[in-house]
């Protein structure tokens, strides 16, 4: 083989294993872009409805539903005004 083609093959290789790198870095940034929005979405693993339904089967307090009711809401609207403001 001459040194002309080694050269050729030589920095197309390194060109595929540089783009190869760059594509595994950018799927490394949008996977934490997206884990992170989806653990913030997540909340405490209840709906409303959930602690209206343990509410009236006598599971939590009318106290205990006004505060994790409250809690709960009170997260919603945190991850909501986060989702609207702009960069």
């Amino acid at each position: 083989m001459d040194p002309e083609r080694f050269w050729k093959l030589a920095i197309g290789g390194l060109i595929c294993i540089g783009l190869l790198i760059a594509f595994w870095a950018v799927i490394l940034v949008l996977r934490r872009v997206y884990f992170r929005k989806d653990r913030a979405m997540s909340g405490p693993g209840f709906t409303l409805a959930d602690l209206e339904e343990m509410r009236q089967k006598g599971q939590i307090t009318e106290d205990e539903y006004r505060k994790l009711k409250n809690n709960l809401l009170r997260k919603m609207n945190v991850h909501t005004s986060a989702e609207n403001q702009c960069p």
